[in-house]
């Protein structure tokens, strides 16, 4: 009997099989024709790490974690960087306790870069918030040490 290796929320396996998911969605891929073209980070700011997204026509490209080394060439890059306090802000969009596009619109995440931009892909955004989620909850969420400790261990932080 072959068992599959749970996933784990925050990891680079996770990010992986996230693009895997939002790329083979119909809906994602039709909300972003046309308009998802952008280069996004979000970089959580307790931790120094980021989350990088490279994006055309509505097809995920890149999607990869962000050591703390490399956070600022990233920044660079960035058409549109998101700034999140924490952590545990990430679990509470993770399990939909919170949504991080109304977080974006409230500004409880500060925002810099294409605001025409993020306005056009909004639609698209909130579609892979639904996708994310569904993956979250087939996932592990690591408590914030636990976290801390796997981004050590793999040289994130």
């Amino acid at each position: 009997m072959k068992f599959h290796k749970q996933l784990v929320y925050g990891t680079q396996e996770f990010l992986d099989e996230l693009k895997n998911a939002l790329n083979s969605d119909v809906r994602f891929r039709d909300l972003g024709k046309g308009v998802y073209t952008a280069t996004e980070l979000i970089i959580i700011k307790e931790l120094g790490i980021g989350i990088w997204q490279y994006t055309v026509d509505g097809e995920i490209k890149e999607f990869a974690l962000v050591p703390r080394t490399k956070l600022r060439e990233y920044e660079g890059r960035a058409e549109i960087t998101y700034f999140v306090e924490d952590y545990n802000t990430m679990i509470k969009i993770c399990e939909g306790n919170e949504s991080f596009i109304e977080m974006v619109i409230d500004g409880s995440i500060d925002v810099k870069g294409d605001m025409k931009k993020l306005k056009r892909i909004q639609a698209a955004n909130e579609r892979m918030e639904t996708i994310m989620r569904n993956l979250c909850n087939r996932s592990i969420l690591l408590t914030k040490e636990q976290y801390i400790k796997w981004l050590s261990e793999n040289g994130y932080v």
